[in-house]
């Protein structure tokens, strides 16, 4: 079945807690870990990764950090998941049609390959900043009182 790996999730966890910053705030890596409850070592390299992709921007140094590289409401969930989903797809034959002893005349296929539509169209529609407003339970992030000690 379709699965979201974890390390979409922490990225897409890191950009909610970016979204809900002023624009420009810079952010360390470790306050975004512990704000969002991602490991310190899954945290480091997903936000590499978001760095390699473009959806944010490293400041190096003393009160640098991480912050968006463009705006919230330009990234999309479907941005990310097929950034960080080697594969992302329903079932193989949406892909591969012929690897289906059935193949384009199955009706199995058929609904899938709808059903992977509707879910891509979901995904393209719902931006990080939509995300972040709409996350009211998550409690708004304190600014840090000098270094943190973990």
């Amino acid at each position: 079945m379709l699965r979201i790996r974890r390390e979409t999730d922490y990225a897409i966890r890191i950009l909610i807690a970016l979204a809900r910053r002023s624009t420009g705030d810079l952010v360390s890596t470790e306050e975004l870990g512990r704000e969002m409850s991602i490991p310190r070592q899954y945290a480091s390299r997903v936000i590499a990764r978001l760095a390699r992709g473009g959806f944010v921007e490293s400041v190096p140094g003393r009160g640098g950090g991480i912050r968006l590289a463009r705006p919230a409401a330009e990234i999309t969930l479907q941005d990310l998941v097929l950034y960080f989903e080697p594969v992302f797809v329903i079932s193989e034959c949406v892909n591969h049609p012929a690897n289906c002893p059935f193949g384009n005349a199955c009706p199995v296929r058929e609904r899938w390959c709808r059903l992977q539509a509707h879910i891509l169209q979901e995904l393209g529609t719902t931006t990080i900043a939509e995300l972040a407003e709409a996350s009211p339970g998550l409690s708004t992030p304190e600014p840090m009182a000098g270094p943190a000690t973990e």
